[in-house]
């Protein structure tokens, strides 16, 4: 296994996704008892404490509604020394299409709902890690824009990647005219440019902990 590791074990929430990744597994010609595959909560993970060397998390973590108790458990099964690393949503990620919506989506629609994400800054970040005790902190913040040729192009990646998070709170009914307008605007403004804003967090399990 890459890295030099003797066992993985992989978590999502979704059970369709959790197929995805044993056909990958499976084409790559992974032994499939190396790699042990769950379809669980972030909030609620079914391990043992103690048991990982190294725990990732990629731009998860901002998509749990409470993010302290992710953070605990994933402190929980790691090892003594063990490391503790995730990727989570910025302030600034996807900024211009959340401001689009709010600009077009019916307000009723988006009032007491959250916009895709809860993100977070560096400070947050060492905040959380602290609350688990967790040494050795160290946090970094990255922005960069992605580019399309032109807002159709730039609303089919955002819609594609994104939609499932935001439109969740709008009826069916509504959503493809939503949806149209929200393209409209994109088309209309030449909205090319998405900026992507990912804070890192990093940070290592006392020996005496838990």
């Amino acid at each position: 296994i890459a890295g030099g590791a003797k066992k993985i074990a992989a978590v999502d929430i979704s059970e369709f996704m959790i197929e995805i990744l044993k056909e990958k597994i499976q084409t790559n010609g992974y032994p499939l008892n190396l790699i042990e595959t769950k379809v669980a909560d972030a909030e609620n993970l079914p391990f043992e404490d103690n048991l990982f060397d190294l725990i990732l998390s990629s731009m998860v973590f901002g998509l749990v509604p409470n993010q302290g108790r992710m953070l605990r458990e994933m402190a929980r099964l790691a090892k003594p020394g063990g490391i503790i690393a995730l990727a989570t949503h910025g302030p600034k990620h996807y900024l211009e299409f959340i401001k689009t919506i709010v600009d077009i989506v019916p307000k009723k629609y988006i009032l007491g709902y959250r916009v895709a994400f809860w993100p977070r800054t560096c400070s947050q970040m060492i905040e959380f890690y602290q609350n688990e005790e967790l040494t050795e902190i160290i946090t970094k913040q990255s922005t960069w824009e992605d580019c399309h040729r032109n807002g159709s192009e730039m609303f089919n990646f955002t819609a594609s990647s994104s939609a499932n998070f935001w439109s969740a709170s709008i009826p069916v009914k509504d959503l493809p005219v939503i949806m149209e307008k929200i393209k409209k605007y994109f088309q209309e403004n030449n909205v090319n440019k998405l900026t992507l804003n990912v804070v890192y967090a990093y940070g290592k399990k006392r020996n005496n902990s838990y």
